[in-house]
């Protein structure tokens, strides 16, 4: 407080900080905990410290964490804390089309994984939900009749509801694969009557 600087020894000291410092109000020392906990991000600890962003309504550690999880999705479905996820983050992961997958039958089978893992159980609503950003129509064929027909994800009938209508969706986004890490490009086109050359 005097000095204007501090050293943190002990490995998860930061979050501790980052609590101490909101609560006496020292938000430089805040947001610069924040900052070395989002330059340390791993699979293992990034759904914590978005847990930690949210807690303490830190936006750029929110966003970052997010972001890390994103792209390192499938080395975070196996850890402890994608087990605990709660579903409104879940949801946040699923709905976003940087979601770093190799097809979306991965995206099936992390959802599944998380609700046999899940205690307890989440509700029916909240599953049908999380079915909804699955893109279904890039899942193989047979992958879906035999989770259908097996799989305690989709057992409910709000659950095959939700299968049936991001099947038969039209929105484009559910038709396409996602963008995980890629860059799209547009290249010329058309504003206000007048045709464009630029590069965005």
């Amino acid at each position: 407080l005097y000095t204007g600087s501090c050293r943190v020894a002990a490995e998860g000291g930061l979050a501790p900080l980052i609590a101490a410092a909101a609560f006496l109000g020292v938000e430089p020392l805040r947001d610069a905990a924040a900052a070395a906990v989002a330059e340390g991000l791993t699979p293992e600890g990034c759904l914590d410290a978005w847990e930690l962003g949210e807690r303490f309504q830190l936006p750029a550690l929110v966003e970052a964490a997010a972001a890390h999880a994103r792209r390192h999705f499938t080395a975070l479905v196996p850890t402890p804390a994608f087990a605990a996820l709660p579903p409104p983050r879940l949801e946040a992961l699923l709905a976003h089309d940087g979601l770093a997958v190799p097809g979306e039958g991965a995206v099936l089978d992390a959802l599944a994984r998380w609700h046999a893992a899940a205690d307890p159980p989440p509700g029916e609503a909240d599953v049908a939900r999380l079915l909804g950003h699955v893109r279904f129509r890039l899942v193989p064929e047979e992958k879906v009749r035999q989770a259908l027909a097996s799989s305690a994800l989709l057992s409910s009938g709000a659950a095959k509801g939700a299968v049936a209508m991001a099947v038969f969706a039209d929105e484009g986004a559910m038709r396409r694969p996602r963008m995980g890490d890629g860059k799209l490009y547009a290249v010329g086109g058309f504003a206000g009557g007048s045709s464009l050359r630029s590069v965005e």
